[in-house]
C-alpha cells in the first residue's frame, strides 16, 4: 500500500472580531450584538436575567423610586414657594414700614446745608439698617437718581460688597416707575456660603438734594435652612422607606414565586431521571396548577418507564435467546452448506451456483448472528475486555492488508501514514472489528477515490482515523449512522453485505475501551471516522493528536453551510479544533441531584435496563467544539421500539455497516 499522504489544502478559520475591531470595521450592529454579549455574561447581568424574584423587585423598587422622587419634588417645591411667598410679604411690608419712616423723617429734618443733609442721611440710613435686622435685612444703600438736575448734592451711601446687588433693570424701575420694587439676588453668609436674598428699593427725596433711591438689603438664609431641613427629613425617610419597601417586595416575591421555584427545581429532576417527585399543592391558582400538572406528568412518565422496562427486557430476552437458540441449526446448516460446497466441482452448473450462493449466505447468516449475539452480551452488560499492548498500526495494516483485494476489486486505493508511538493498552479483537467496519465501509463509499487513513499517537491517546472522498453525509444522516439497523439509503447495493450493527457495535466497542468514535463529515466531500483511544485504561485523555484534524473538511462544511443550512449544524468557534467528539461511557454515575447548568447531563435512575443506563451523552473534551459530533446514543433506545428506522434519501448519501 501506498503511504504518502494525499496533499489537501488547509483552510483557516479567521477568530470573530473584537467589539473595536467590529468598530473600525464599522460593522455596528455585529459590534452592539457582541457588547450585548458579553454583557450578559457579567455575574450581575446573569443573575438579574435567570431571577424572576430580583427583576420584579428591581422592577418595583425602580417605580417606587421614582413616584417618590416625583413626590419629593412636588413637595420640596411646594415648599419652598410657599416660604418663599411668606417671607417675601413680610420683607415686603417691612421694607414699606422702612421707606415710610425714612421719607418722613427726611421731611422733618431742618437743615441749611448739604453736610447737614449728608450727616443725617447717614445716620438715617444707618437706623434704617440696624431696624431691617430683626426681618433678615443686611443692609441699606443711598444712591443718587441719575436723573436728579440739582446743583447740590451728597455722597451716595453704599456697601461695596453689596453694591452689584442693585442691578440695571432694578434702579430703571425703581427712577421710572416709582413705587416699591423688590429683586431676588444671591447673597454671601458670614461663613462665604451663597445664599438666596432680596433687594427692595424706592425713591425718596431729600432736603436741598433732591431725589435718591434708597435700597434695603434682605437675606432669606434661615429660610434655606429651614427648605435644606425639609429636604434632608423627605431624603433621608425616601431611603429608608424605599429600604423597608425593597426588602418588602424581595419577601413578597420570593414568597409568591415560591411554588414556581419548586416546579423549576422538580422540572430539573424529572430532566435528570427522577421521577419520584411530588409538589405540595394549596390553592388553586395558576401555580397550583402548574404543580399539579407536574405532579400528573411524573406519575405519567413513571408509568411509561415501567411499560418500557419490561417491554426492553422482553425485547433483549428475545434478542438473546433466538442468537443463542440459532446457533445450533445454523451450525448443522454450515456443515452441510460446507459439504455441498466442497464437492461443487461434481455438481451441475445450475447446482454448483446454487451451492455458492448457499455457501455466502450461510456466512453471511452466521456474521450476522454474531453480531446480535454480541450486541445482546452488551445490552446485558457482560461485555469484557481482553487488555494487552498493541500497536495500533501494525493492527491496522493488517486489516488494510486483508481488504485489499476488496479495495482492487472496487478500484479504491487505500493509503495508510502513521505518526509517532501507536501503541495502545486495548483488546486487539475489538480494535480490529472496529478498523474492519470503517475500512470496509471507507472502500465502498469512496466511489473509486482514495482512502486516506492515519494511526497517530500523542501522549495520553492513541487515534485512527479513516477518511474518504465519497458522497459524504448531511447531518440529519450523521447523527443516526451510530444507530442499530440504521441504513440512510436501503436502495444502495453493497458489496459485502451486513447487519447494520457494524457501527453501532464499533460505538460500543469505543465505549468499553473509555474512547471515542466520531464522524466529521460534508455531502460531496466525504467523510472522516475517528477512534480515539486512550493510551492506558483509567487514563484520562488529556491531548489529541494534531494528525487526524481535518480543517479541509470543516472549511468546506463552512462553505456547503452557507447555501444549505439545513444539512450542516456548525459550531460557534470552528477554528479551535476540526475534530469534534462525544464520549460513549458506560459508567456514568447515577443520581438524583438537580442540574446545576447548561453543561451538567442528564442522568438515568439505577433502576432502568443496561441498554438505557449506557445511553448516557458523553462528556466533549477540552477546547472542543460542542455541535458536530453524531454519536448520539441515546437514539438506540429509539431503535429499540423500532429497529427497521430509515429515513429518506437525502443529497448524500449515509455510511453503514
Amino acid at each position: 500500500m501506498d503511504t504518502q499522504t494525499p496533499t489537501q489544502p488547509v483552510a483557516r478559520i479567521e477568530a470573530p472580531s473584537s467589539f473595536w475591531g467590529l468598530l473600525r470595521q464599522k460593522q455596528w450592529r455585529q459590534s452592539l450584538q457582541l457588547l450585548g454579549t458579553k454583557t450578559a455574561q457579567l455575574p450581575v447581568i446573569r443573575f438579574f436575567l435567570s431571577s424572576i424574584t430580583a427583576r420584579l423587585t428591581a422592577l418595583m423598587a425602580l417605580a417606587t423610586a421614582i413616584m417618590m422622587v416625583i413626590l419629593i419634588g412636588s413637595v420640596t417645591a411646594h415648599v419652598s414657594n410657599g416660604i418663599f411667598q411668606k417671607r417675601l410679604n413680610i420683607v415686603l411690608q417691612d421694607a414699606s414700614l422702612r421707606t415710610q419712616s425714612l421719607q418722613t423723617s427726611f421731611d422733618s429734618l431742618v437743615v441749611d446745608s448739604v453736610g447737614g443733609v449728608q450727616d443725617a442721611a447717614y445716620t438715617l440710613i444707618s437706623d434704617q439698617r440696624d431696624a431691617s435686622a430683626g426681618a433678615g435685612g443686611v443692609g441699606a444703600m443711598l444712591l443718587k437718581d441719575p436723573h436728579e438736575n440739582r446743583a447740590l448734592a451728597i455722597n451716595e451711601i453704599i456697601d461695596p460688597e453689596q453694591r452689584s446687588l442693585i442691578t440695571k433693570n432694578l434702579r430703571k424701575a425703581v427712577q421710572q416707575e416709582g413705587g416699591i420694587h423688590w429683586q431676588s439676588v444671591s447673597l454671601r453668609n458670614s461663613q462665604g456660603d451663597k445664599v438666596p436674598g432680596i433687594v427692595v428699593g424706592t425713591r425718596v427725596v431729600l432736603p436741598l438734594v433732591g431725589n435718591y433711591e434708597t435700597y434695603l438689603v434682605y437675606s432669606l438664609d434661615y429660610e434655606q435652612q429651614t427648605i435644606y431641613l425639609v429636604n434632608q427629613v423627605l431624603f433621608l425617610g425616601t431611603a429608608v422607606l424605599l429600604g423597608v419597601l425593597t426588602v418588602l417586595m424581595a419577601a413578597v416575591s420570593y414568597s409568591i414565586l415560591t411554588p414556581a421555584r419548586r416546579a423549576a427545581k422538580a422540572a430539573r429532576k424529572v430532566s435528570a431521571g427522577d421521577f419520584q417527585i411530588k409538589l405540595p399543592v394549596r390553592g388553586t391558582d395558576e401555580l397550583a396548577q402548574l404543580s399539579q400538572a407536574l405532579n400528573n406528568m411524573t406519575t405519567y412518565l413513571r408509568e411509561q418507564i415501567s411499560d418500557y422496562e419490561e417491554l426492553s427486557t422482553l425485547q433483549q430476552r428475545f434478542v438473546s435467546d433466538v442468537s443463542h437458540e440459532l446457533r445450533t441449526p445454523l451450525a448443522t446448516i454450515r456443515m452441510a452448506a460446507d459439504l455441498i460446497y466442497d464437492e461443487r466441482d461434481q455438481l451441475s452448473e445450475t447446482n454448483a451456483r446454487s451451492a455458492t450462493i448457499l455457501h455466502r449466505q450461510v456466512d453471511r447468516f452466521d456474521k450476522m448472528l454474531a453480531d446480535l449475539i454480541e450486541i445482546s452480551r452488551i445490552d446485558a452488560s457482560v461485555a469484557q475486555l481482553s487488555l494487552s499492548e498493541v500497536d495500533i498500526a501494525s493492527l491496522v495494516a493488517g486489516v488494510v492488508e486483508s481488504n485489499k483485494a476488496l479495495a482492487e476489486s472496487l478500484g479504491v486505493e487505500v493509503k495508510l501514514e502513521t505518526f509517532g508511538d501507536t501503541v495502545a493498552e486495548v483488546d486487539s479483537t475489538r480494535i480490529t472489528r472496529i478498523a474492519q467496519n470503517l475500512v470496509v465501509n471507507a472502500i465502498e463509499f469512496a466511489e473509486s477515490k482514495p482512502v486516506q487513513i492515519s494511526v497517530a499517537g500523542s501522549a495520553t491517546a492513541v487515534a485512527f482515523q479513516v477518511r474518504d472522498y465519497g458522497p459524504g453525509m448531511t447531518d440529519m444522516v450523521a447523527q443516526h449512522v451510530f444507530d442499530r439497523f440504521y441504513r440512510a439509503d436501503p436502495s444502495r447495493k453493497r458489496t459485502t453485505g451486513g447487519t447494520g450493527l457494524g457501527l453501532a457495535i464499533s460505538a460500543e466497542d469505543a465505549a468499553l475501551h473509555s474512547g471515542l468514535l466520531t464522524v466529521l463529515s460534508c455531502p460531496h466531500q466525504g467523510s472522516a471516522f475517528t477512534l480515539l483511544l486512550p493510551r492506558h485504561q483509567g487514563e484520562e485523555i488529556d491531548d489529541i493528536p494534531v494528525q487526524v484534524e481535518n480543517q479541509d473538511l470543516v472549511a468546506a462544511r463552512q462553505l456547503w453551510a452557507n447555501e444549505h443550512p439545513e444539512d450542516i449544524i456548525l459550531s460557534e468557534n470552528l477554528e479551535e479544533s476540526s475534530l469534534q467528539v462525544h464520549q460513549v461511557r458506560t459508567d456514568v454515575p447515577l443520581g438524583d441531584e438537580p442540574i446545576i447548568g447548561d453543561e451538567v447531563l442528564p442522568r438515568m435512575p439505577a433502576d432502568l435496563p443496561p441498554d438505557i443506563l449506557e445511553a448516557t451523552p458523553a462528556h466533549p473534551l477540552p477546547r472542543l467544539p460542542e455541535n458536530d459530533s453524531v454519536i448520539d446514543i441515546q437514539g438506540r433506545i429509539k431503535n429499540l421500539e423500532s429497529p427497521g428506522t430509515e429515513i429518506p434519501d437525502n443529497d448524500a448519501q449515509g455510511e453503514t455497516s
